[in-house]
């Protein structure tokens, strides 16, 4: 096969109101990201800030000691992962890249946060 880079990049975080309208005089701290994957042996969290140097978090289906590692196969798990972002919704870019011939598979994303609101509409 052709060797090639899976990299997966987040639209921009933001809150809605009751009417699904994005909330745009607000600031929005992201705190986590939780990602829920099926049978995958490989990816890393890309996190970019705008004022800091880029976060990677790696995962890695390869546990120490575990029964599931046997020589010459690869290791495959599902499961949850979870990173830190710690940063502003606006100043940060999180990508999911897996540039290896391990596989990767994911159901879906979750991210928490503080929210803060700066004004209201009248």
């Amino acid at each position: 096969g052709e060797p090639y880079t899976f990299k997966y990049t987040f639209s921009e975080f933001f809150v809605r109101d009751d009417k699904n309208v994005p909330i745009s005089f607000s600031r929005l701290q992201l705190r986590n990201i939780s990602l829920r994957y099926e049978d995958t042996s490989y990816f890393q969290i890309q996190v970019s800030h705008a004022y800091r140097e880029q976060t990677l978090n790696i995962f890695n289906a390869k546990t120490l000691g575990a029964g599931t590692n046997i020589v010459g196969k690869i290791s495959k798990e599902s499961g949850t992962y979870r990173a830190q972002l710690l940063s502003n919704s606006k100043q940060t870019a999180i990508s999911i890249v897996n540039d290896s011939y391990k596989p990767c598979v994911f159901q879906s994303a979750a991210w928490e946060g503080f929210y803060t609101q700066r004004s209201q509409r009248i």
